[in-house]
């Protein structure tokens, strides 16, 4: 009997993955012709339009992510380097950095003047996209496989509390 039952969900098991295998390729299709509000900018000067954008219309908060050690400028920095006309309009900033940069003295010291300014900042071990949310309504990703960016987003979806505090 037991034989059986494992032979009878074998087939639905089986039947089942015959079934997904000839949706996924139809689901796949209609993604692309699907508006998701979701738009692919390459060059620098629009990223930083954007950013600037996004930035002047934020009302509540920014979470920034921030991957990987040493800190350099990049089209991604937009509201850390300059947070104060965001604090000034009462928008929250909270930054997600990788342990690694406690040992960048550049990178300490930047985060030491935001933390001043009332920027929040943590750090964790896990792997993050760099990444700005605004409002949590707009999303400015580093572009990566689909599969990755949500992956690597997930540090913001974990509790806040978790983090470490710098």
């Amino acid at each position: 009997p037991l034989t059986q039952a494992l032979e009878q969900h074998q087939r639905k098991v089986d039947v089942i993955r015959g079934i997904y295998a000839k949706l996924t390729p139809l689901y796949r299709e209609s993604a692309v012709h699907r508006d998701l509000g979701v738009y692919v900018v390459t060059e620098a000067s629009d990223i930083s339009d954007l950013i600037a954008q996004l930035s002047s219309t934020c009302t509540v908060e920014v979470l920034a992510s921030r991957p990987g050690g040493a800190r350099s400028r990049t089209v991604l920095a937009g509201p850390l380097e300059n947070p104060g006309d965001l604090l000034d309009r009462g928008v929250q900033i909270r930054a997600l950095y990788q342990h690694a940069v406690r040992y960048d003295s550049a990178t300490v010291a930047q985060v030491a003047r935001l933390t001043d300014l009332g920027v929040r900042v943590r750090t964790t071990c896990d792997e993050h996209a760099r990444a700005l949310i605004f409002d949590r309504e707009a999303v400015v990703v580093e572009r990566q496989p689909d599969h990755e960016a949500a992956e690597r987003l997930s540090p913001f979806l974990k509790p806040w509390a978790r983090m470490t505090t710098r």
